[in-house]
Order: C-alpha cells, then structure tokens, then sequence
C-alpha cells in the first residue's frame, strides 16, 4: 500500500518524494485507533522495540492519531 509521508493535508503532495510503500497491515497498524487491532499487528509484526514503536508513532503524529504506549494497550487489554 503506498501511504504518504507528509499528509495533504500537512502540505503533502502526490509527488513521488512524498510517498511511501508499506505492507497493507503496517499501514493499518499506522491508522487503526482500535486497541485489539493495534495490539494484534504489534504482535504480529514484533514491533515492540522501543525504536519500532517510535517510528508508527512518527507516522500516526502526521496522520494526526493518538501515538501508541504499549503500556496503556496492555493495561486496556486485560
């Protein structure tokens, strides 16, 4: 799936500069605000290193999301 680096609506264009592939569940993980579906493709990927984390986190910022605090997602969960 191809996603933007910088949204439109930041700015971004549809220049080629400005996009990005990803696999189409990354990119779910990046725009989902559902807990157990996060949760899930976290898992699935092994996206829980601290560096991981901080680069959705980057990408959900720019999509204007909530970033992800594994913490508040395990808590939630149980």
């Amino acid at each position: 799936e191809c996603i933007y680096l910088n949204p439109p609506s930041q700015g971004g264009t549809d220049e080629y500069a400005n996009l990005r592939i990803v696999h189409k569940d990354i990119k779910s993980l990046i725009y989902s605000n559902d807990v157990k579906i996060i949760k899930s493709l976290i898992d699935l990927f092994d996206c829980r290193a601290p560096a991981k984390i901080a680069k959705l986190n980057k990408w959900r910022a720019k999509a204007g999301l909530e970033a992800i605090n594994l913490i508040t997602i395990n808590q939630t969960l149980k």
